[in-house]
């Protein structure tokens, strides 16, 4: 199976081209790729939809791993409108 693994980091988008055994998951796609470590944090999706490490993929799948919220969006916003005021 083809598989795409992708993440964006600070603006800039890593992309790894793999070539895996039928019946593989979205955690050993990510593992293969070497994007990220054993321990990292964030989800991972598949097509844009976030799926569990477990996930079996198809042939042609885009894996992408999500980085984990630096603020939280309610946060933000917060604190966005209190300087406008």
């Amino acid at each position: 199976m083809r598989i795409r693994v992708c993440i964006a980091r600070a603006g800039v988008v890593q992309q790894v081209l793999l070539e895996l055994e039928t019946g593989a998951t979205a955690g050993q796609a990510a593992q293969a790729s070497g994007l990220v470590t054993a321990d990292w944090p964030g989800a991972i999706g598949i097509h844009g939809v976030t799926v569990d490490a477990g996930q079996l993929l198809a042939d042609g799948d885009r894996v992408e791993l999500y980085q984990p919220l630096a603020v939280d969006p309610r946060t933000r916003r917060r604190a966005r409108a209190a300087r406008r005021r």
